[in-house]
């Protein structure tokens, strides 16, 4: 017997907010690939760019990017590669060991980058049409859940304070407390991708 749409069973709340993530993810690279033909860029290379472009205080290695973007190093190089080439990531030894490689943008890069994002704005727009509590209340869940797939390897990079070597639990404050910056965190000061951020041995 066939079933009715009114009879037909419903897909799990959980199940629907996987797909809205799907949805979003597809619409996130869609954009994403229409500044990257515009700048004869991959999007891997865009978001190489505006991760360099992000740290400020320190610059970054291959094997850094490889495990921001789950890329093998070979895939990582072979990136960083073209963008040197067209002069927009400039490449210095380490002094105290000759052997790493940093990487930062040149002033090319950094005048690139602050174009390329723009390719976010679509999606800001949409997100200013909600209140400042659903969108805070948005942050928290995903910055919540980002966290508890890395405590379970399941997410292998994720630069974000609770696994910041700065970062202390604080029970006056929300979150926590920054020792580098002297601040309490509320839940809606949680960074990612901070450019002081320092991996944590301790989780």
């Amino acid at each position: 017997m066939k079933m009715t749409r009114n009879q037909q069973k419903s897909i799990p709340m959980d199940q629907v907010i996987i797909m809205a993530m799907e949805h979003l993810y597809h619409t996130i690279r869609s954009l994403l690939w229409e500044h990257a033909k515009k700048e004869q860029l991959s999007p891997i290379q865009i978001q190489m760019l505006v991760y360099l472009s992000g740290r400020t205080t320190r610059a970054s290695t291959v094997s850094e990017i490889a495990r921001q973007f789950n890329l093998t190093p070979a895939t990582t190089s072979d990136a960083l590669r073209v963008l040197t080439r067209k002069g927009l990531v400039k490449k210095s030894i380490d002094k105290a060991d000759k052997r790493i490689v940093h990487l930062s943008l040149t002033p090319e890069g950094n005048h690139l980058t602050g174009i390329l994002s723009q390719w976010t704005n679509p999606i800001l727009e949409e997100l200013q049409h909600f209140s400042r509590e659903n969108r805070e209340m948005v942050l928290i869940f995903f910055l919540k859940f980002l966290e508890n797939l890395r405590k379970k390897n399941i997410l292998k990079e994720l630069h974000i304070c609770f696994s910041c070597a700065y970062f202390r639990p604080d029970k006056t404050a929300d979150s926590g407390y920054c020792i580098l910056r002297n601040l309490s965190l509320k839940n809606t000061d949680i960074q990612l991708n901070c450019s002081n951020y320092v991996s944590s041995p301790d989780v």
